[in-house]
């Protein structure tokens, strides 16, 4: 059973519109994709949220992996906050610049990736069912449940930690969430150049109703270069509350995973959880989007935002770190996640 579960219901307009299809790259364990989906439009009181998947045969290689998103259909008016995840079977623990978006406008974005362990190009990404899901929201949007933002884009409140971590104190208290407990937080990195890099950026530290922090590493990284590079955070917040009573077409389950499911596989070097969205109740695979918590060392760890393997019952992440699964418990690692289904 998964702690902390939370089913929020997201409304969608009557005359939702269709974003394209996309093929369905989230088979159960041991299947190979099959199928289409549809991505839809949502919709809230204020401001527009949109929900895709960019498959490899819509990538490109070139030293590194390029996922571009099509965001066209979505309408939006301005660059829209961006969040990420890197789906598939097999391989993708140890892949840098999943959540670091780069040339983001009204209408696309791309992602860079590199695999730290094997040479990946698209026709490997292909064999391994890799996709990367993603969540754009217009910069006014509002809802009851969820809220977005950023950190400054001219790259000012960024700290140093040591000579190659540097980090942010991220300001929510816009959102206006109060009691607990505390929202749920996902992060992605924006920048003007070179970032796919970074690690760190989706592990969230201290986490509050008015804020939390954030680590960002790589070698070499400074205050000054994170500025020069335009480093800024983008951000969401979920308020966990009991399902509302809305005629939705769409809904978003959330949930922080135990500490103690963390398991050692020695042969990857590497730990996983296995994640049990079962009490959700989708019947499909939703986009699942993910990110660390804990009280320490997690900024370090490669992976919490790959997905491996999802059903309409859960999904495993694999951590490429140092640290044992008794580190990891010690430590407070846990996975927040977010089902969306929109599809």
């Amino acid at each position: 059973m998964t702690a902390n579960r939370t089913i929020l219901s997201v409304l969608i307009l009557a005359s939702a519109v269709l974003l394209g299809a996309c093929t369905n790259s989230a088979p159960k364990a041991g299947e190979k994709a099959v199928g289409t989906k549809q991505s839809a439009l949502i919709s809230t009181t204020v401001g527009k949220a949109c929900v895709g998947r960019v498959e490899p045969h819509q990538w490109t290689y070139s030293g590194l992996l390029i996922a571009t998103a099509d965001t066209t259909k979505c309408g939006f008016t301005t660059p829209p906050y961006v969040f990420t995840s890197l789906g598939g079977n097999q391989n993708q623990a140890a892949v840098l610049g999943v959540n670091a978006i780069r040339s983001r406008i009204n209408t696309s974005f791309d992602v860079y990736l590199q695999n730290q362990t094997v040479t990946t190009t698209d026709v490997e990404a292909k064999a391994w069912g890799w996709y990367v899901d993603w969540e754009a929201f217009s910069p006014d949007f509002k809802s009851p449940q969820v809220c977005v933002g950023e950190t400054s884009e001219a790259a000012t409140g960024w700290m140093t930690y040591d000579s190659s971590t540097v980090y942010i104190d991220v300001n929510t208290s816009a959102c206006g969430f109060t009691g607990t407990p505390t929202p749920m937080y996902q992060t992605s990195l924006g920048a003007t150049s070179a970032s796919w890099s970074t690690r760190g950026i989706t592990s969230i530290y201290s986490p509050t109703n008015t804020g939390f922090r954030v680590y960002a590493q790589k070698s070499g990284l400074t205050v000054a270069l994170a500025q020069s590079r335009g480093y800024f955070v983008m951000w969401k917040a979920v308020r966990p509350a009991v399902e509302t009573q809305l005629k939705t077409l769409s809904r978003v389950c959330t949930g922080l995973s135990p500490t103690t499911l963390w398991q050692t596989d020695a042969a990857a070097s590497t730990i996983f959880a296995d994640i049990d969205t079962g009490d959700c109740g989708f019947s499909n695979e939703p986009a699942i989007f993910t990110s660390l918590a804990g009280n320490g060392s997690h900024y370090t760890a490669l992976g919490p935002t790959s997905i491996f393997s999802p059903t309409d019952r859960g999904f495993r992440v694999y951590l490429n770190t140092t640290a044992t699964a008794a580190n990891a418990a010690t430590w407070g690692w846990a996975i927040n996640w977010a089902r969306v289904d929109s599809y």
